[in-house]
């Protein structure tokens, strides 16, 4: 690569001073000739702006003359592969290349466009991201933009960008089913699911997939970082199974699914309910919206009960506030989970001691 940190947009920048300009062609692309040039002007103009980076990738409107308007991700694939006459810049759906003096990696952008009005793609960023990193493996292989047009591996993986990114939301929810609840709450107490698939319309990959899409676990870990500093996660003692020591088997036939055991309350399961509802949309931004929703509905019941507890250090009538809602919020064993590792806290021992009264008051209403 060039100077270690440089993105390629300031690269080619550099190149314009040096050189004048800089030129982009097409690698391979199944866009009409119009919006393919459109797209290039797209890539351009942001190259130029240094917005193009590797790694992670970003979603913006594209709005061909004469066309509706498309939601366009584009992600810089940077190979370690050594070329012996120019640097390159390829856009894989529409994509473009760069030239240069003084090359030492092909450097890709793949594009991945939809309509606009159907379809919105930010929320599957973090999907696209995970294909384009298998794309750039593949990439890695060959040797050329020429290799890279005519690799019947790379135009499969280019194809299948929307099954493999989208749709699996749907195929997931769909061969769930009834199952679902128990997924949902794995994915949001941090439990390991394993899957075991012979199934040719829902993988191992749609699942692990999914379960990443439901779970909580990056917003888990910013709070306990904030909170204390500490990226560790603990279940330990909370009365929700332990990640450590616990893990949920998943097993896919064509003929239906199985689990090695049953877990779940009322808020996955209405969360199970909602998109089982939407699931035989066309749209899976649909679906993955009802994930969003509920996801954030869980982080607002997260917060909720955070500033009830810090009442409840002063007020016990605060302090039976945060059984009520426990009680009713319908995931309060997850709630109450969360809230005794963020009182592990040194700096915590008031909200400690709260919600271990919680706790002891909880159980022995169970015991009961």
């Amino acid at each position: 690569d060039g100077p270690e940190g440089d993105s390629v947009a300031k690269f080619l920048q550099n190149q314009q001073t040096t050189d004048g300009d800089f030129s982009l062609s097409v690698v391979t692309h199944n866009l009409e000739a119009a919006v393919e040039t459109a797209l290039r002007d797209f890539v351009a103009r942001r190259l130029s702006r240094g917005t193009v980076y590797s790694g992670a990738g970003n979603v913006s409107t594209l709005q061909p003359q004469g066309y509706h308007s498309f939601c366009c991700y584009y992600c810089l694939l940077r190979t370690k592969s050594q070329s012996s006459a120019t640097d390159s810049l390829v856009d894989l759906e529409g994509a473009a290349r760069g030239g240069g003096t003084n090359p030492t990696s092909l450097e890709y952008v793949a594009c991945f466009l939809t309509d606009v009005d159907n379809f919105e793609l930010y929320p599957f960023r973090p999907e696209l991201d995970m294909h384009s990193q298998s794309l750039l493996e593949t990439l890695e292989q060959l040797s050329s933009p020429d290799a890279v047009s005519k690799d019947s591996t790379v135009q499969r993986q280019l194809l299948k960008w929307s099954d493999t990114s989208l749709y699996y939301v749907q195929r997931c929810v769909l061969t769930l089913d009834v199952r679902l609840p128990s997924i949902l709450y794995a994915a949001l107490c941090c439990i390991p699911v394993k899957v075991n698939s012979s199934s040719p319309t829902c993988t191992a990959q749609d699942v692990d997939s999914f379960v990443k899409s439901c779970s909580l676990e990056a917003v888990l870990k910013a709070q306990q970082q904030a909170a204390s500093g500490s990226l560790l996660i603990d279940f330990a003692d909370s009365g929700v199974p332990s990640a450590a020591d616990e893990s949920l088997t998943v097993t896919i036939t064509p003929t239906g699914c199985e689990l090695s055991g049953e877990m779940s309350n009322p808020f996955c399961d209405t969360w199970a309910d909602a998109l089982i509802l939407v699931a035989e949309s066309p749209n899976p931004f649909e679906i993955r919206q009802a994930v969003e929703n509920f996801k954030l509905k869980a982080i607002q019941h997260m917060n909720t009960l955070r500033r009830l507890l810090r009442r409840s250090e002063t007020d016990h009538y605060d302090l039976y506030r945060c059984y009520t809602f426990l009680n009713t919020c319908g995931m309060g064993d997850i709630l109450l989970s969360n809230a005794v590792q963020e009182a592990h806290d040194p700096n915590s021992q008031s909200n400690k001691a709260v919600c271990g009264v919680l706790k002891t008051f909880i159980d022995s209403l169970k015991a009961h």
